[in-house]
C-alpha cells in the first residue's frame, strides 16, 4: 500500500471519516497549498505532515476535520499566496470556529481578511495611515511573519481609536461585512492563534488518534487494506487537474505518462497487482 493511501486511511481512522472523506480533506489541502504533485516523494512526505496538522487542528479547536478541510478549500489559495503556513492557517480557522464560523463560511471570511490586509483602499487606507500603519506594512508582516504578526500591528494601530463603536466602524470599512466577524475574532484571539499554531506544529496527532481509535495499531493497519485500486484511482483523479495544468504528465495526444499505480507506489514500472477490489471496513 502506497504511503499516501496509508496516510489517507490513518486520517480516516483518526477523524472517524470514511476513506473518501479523508482523501478529499487531504488532497484538497495539499493542492491548495501548492504541494508538487509531480513529485511522488514530496507528496508522500507532505501527506504525512498534512494529516497530522488536520488531526491536531480538530483536537485543539472546535472545527472538525471536514469543516477545516472545507475552510481550507475556500481560503487555501489566499493563504498560500500570502505565505501563510498550513499550520497557522489551521490555527486561524480554529480561532474563527470559536465564533461559530466554520466550513466554507469560515474560509470565505478568512479570505476577505487576508485580502484586505494587503489591499486596503479608500477611507480605510487613509485611516490606517492616521493610525501609524499602512496596508503595505500589514501585507509585508502577513507575508513574512504570518497572520499573528499582521494582527498585532493592526491591534496596536487601533489602540489609537476611541470608543468601541469607532473601532467597529473602522473594521467594517476595512474588512466589509464579510470579514468583520473573522477580523474581530483574530484581533481578540491573538493568544489563541499562537496557542493553536503551536498545538498543530510538529505533531504525530493523526497516528496517536488512530491508535486510540483502534483495538491495536497492528489490527488497524490490517484494516487499511481497503480497496487500494479504488482509492488509488480516486486519489489520482483528485490530482488530475494539477497534473494537466502542469503539462508534464500528458503528451500531445492526451496520454498519461504516469499511471495511478506510479503515483501511489512511486514505482513507474510497476503494474497493478490487486487481486480484489473488495473494500474492508474501518
Amino acid at each position: 500500500l502506497g504511503e499516501v493511501s496509508k496516510n489517507i486511511n490513518i486520517l480516516a481512522k483518526a477523524g472517524g471519516l470514511d476513506a473518501k472523506g479523508a482523501m478529499d480533506a487531504l488532497t484538497a489541502s495539499m493542492l491548495q497549498f501548492g504541494v508538487n504533485v509531480n513529485d511522488a516523494n514530496e507528496v508522500a512526505s507532505e501527506s504525512g505532515r498534512f494529516i497530522n496538522v488536520l488531526a491536531a487542528s480538530a483536537k485543539v479547536g472546535a472545527a472538525e476535520i471536514p469543516e477545516v478541510a472545507a475552510a481550507v478549500k475556500t481560503a487555501g489559495a489566499a493563504m498560500a499566496n500570502a505565505n501563510v503556513s498550513f499550520e497557522e492557517g489551521n490555527a486561524a480557522i480554529q480561532v474563527l470556529a470559536t465564533k461559530s464560523l466554520k466550513g466554507s463560511e469560515a474560509g470565505t471570511a478568512l479570505t476577505a481578511v487576508i485580502n484586505k490586509l494587503q489591499a486596503a483602499s479608500g477611507p480605510a487606507a487613509d485611516q490606517l495611515l492616521s493610525m501609524g500603519t499602512s496596508s503595505a506594512k500589514l501585507g509585508e508582516l502577513l507575508t513574512t511573519k504570518g497572520i499573528g504578526a499582521a494582527m498585532d500591528e493592526l491591534r496596536t494601530g487601533m489602540s489609537t481609536l476611541g470608543s468601541d463603536a469607532e473601532k467597529n466602524a473602522f473594521l467594517v470599512s476595512l474588512f466589509g461585512e464579510t470579514g468583520l466577524t473573522a477580523a474581530s475574532a483574530l484581533l481578540g484571539g491573538g493568544d489563541k492563534l499562537a496557542e493553536f499554531t503551536a498545538g498543530v506544529t510538529n505533531t504525530k496527532e493523526a497516528l496517536i488518534q488512530a491508535e486510540k481509535n483502534m483495538a491495536t495499531f497492528s489490527e488497524g493497519m490490517s484494516r487499511f487494506k481497503t480497496g487500494v485500486s479504488d482509492i488509488g484511482l480516486d486519489l489520482f483523479a483528485s490530482f488530475k487537474d494539477a497534473f494537466t495544468s502542469g503539462g508534464s504528465s500528458f503528451d500531445g495526444g492526451g496520454q498519461w505518462h504516469r499511471s495511478p499505480e506510479w503515483f501511489i507506489s512511486g514505482q513507474p514500472d510497476r503494474q497493478p497487482t490487486v487481486a480484489s477490489t473488495e473494500r474492508g471496513t474501518f
